[in-house]
This record gives structure tokens, sequence and C-alpha cells, in this order.
């Protein structure tokens, strides 16, 4: 199946096109746009066996083709994350058994007050094998923490109620061996040197690709292991 969705714009530059699907890659000025909706949309294109490209011509416009096949692939089911909502949080589990040896395990919290964010980390880390807890703000991340055990926690740094710095340090207090990454949106040096010293593993910067989350979040769980 082929769906067509065409405009009579200003068009898409190659550099831009480029980039469009990358997560967190946006042409809006900062706090207009979270640059994650074409990205999901690419990420669920793929889910299901499909493509999503784009095209843009000299003269003006852009075109986004959707290809889906008629039927879903044969491992569809084993490929897809099964979740269970309550609530602010979202329980994301792969079944996959493929590539185990390549796959990142564990149970991760991710604490980001924008839903797109949480959900588009939620596609970015679908092919690993990690049990994914989502949770809206540091207080609902907070409650998670005192009720469950997890792996890593992934939170953003600028957050109503609970931010991640306030969040990280009640982590280092309460459970120290827990490993920490902090994102954010800002490349600000401020931010940095904030994270780091409330004990955060590393600082990640948006945008970021499924490659470099899995890789720091191997590294911050081993390192938790290894305390």
């Amino acid at each position: 199946m082929l769906y067509t969705v065409e405009d009579s714009g200003d068009g898409i530059s190659d550099e831009v096109s480029e980039q469009i699907f990358d997560p967190f890659f946006t042409t809006k000025a900062v706090g207009l746009g979270t640059g994650l909706g074409l990205s999901l949309c690419h990420g669920i294109a793929a889910e299901h066996g499909g493509s999503i490209t784009t095209d843009s011509s000299d003269l003006g416009g852009a075109c986004f083709t959707v290809r889906l096949p008629k039927n879903l692939p044969e491992d569809y089911e084993s490929q897809r994350p099964t979740a269970t909502t309550s609530g602010s949080k979202s329980e994301l589990v792969n079944d996959s058994t493929t590539n185990q040896q390549e796959r990142l395990r564990g149970r991760i919290l991710v604490v980001d007050d924008e839903e797109i964010v949480r959900d588009s980390l939620a596609v970015l880390l679908r092919s690993t094998d990690v049990s994914l807890t989502l949770a809206a703000d540091g207080e609902a991340g907070k409650t998670m923490l005192q009720q469950h055990r997890y792996d890593l926690l992934v939170t953003d740094i600028r957050m109503p109620h609970m931010d991640g710095v306030e969040l990280t340090n009640w982590v280092k207090i309460n459970q120290p061996d827990l490993p920490v990454l902090i994102m954010t949106g800002w490349t600000e040096e401020a931010d940095l040197q904030t994270a780091k010293n409330a004990g955060a593993f590393a600082c990640v910067n948006k945008p970021f690709d499924s490659e470099e989350i899995v890789k720091l979040a191997r590294a911050a769980m081993k390192s938790g292991l290894s305390e």
C-alpha cells in the first residue's frame, strides 16, 4: 500500500532532508517544536515493515510517501513491544529473543514531562530487551523508584514539580548504586556542570539517536553493576 501527502510550500532543502527523520531534529526555534513527530512516524512505519520517505522539487512543495505491506511481517508480534498504561506511567517490554548478545537488557525508568519525548525513547529502544517504565515528572519518577527496582534512570533536566537534578540528588542519597543519565535540550555549560555535580553518569544532549542512547545506557548500567 502506498500513500502520498503533498503540499505547495517552499519545499525541503537537501540538508534538512538528510536529518528530517532524526529524533529531536527541528527547524523551529527553541521551545516551539520537539522534532519528534516525523521520527515517531518513521518508527511506526518501520515497525510495520514499511517506510516513509520525502522528496522536494526545485519548483517548491514537498511530498511524503508512506509504503506499507499488505500483510504484517511474520516476526511482527515477536518484535513489537507490549504495553500497559496506568496514570502517568507506561510499561513497555520487548519479547524478542533474537541477537540476545547484542541487545540491551534491564529495567529502565524514563522521566520526562513531554509525552512525545517519552514515546520517542520507547521507539528508540524498541529493538532492545529492556523493561521500560515512563513517568511524567520527577515526583512520579520518585514514586516509581520507591516502589520498584531499576537498573538505570534516564531523566530530563528541566521539569515541573521536581526537576531532574533534584531527582538525581534524591537517588544518590537513597539509591546510590543506581546510575543516572540526564537529558537536556540545552547545551549550556551550566547544565552540563549541574548534571555532573549531581552525580549523573552522563548528560545526554538532544538530539540523540538510538545507537547513541543505547551505547550510553549500556555503559551506565555496567557502571552500576561494578559499583
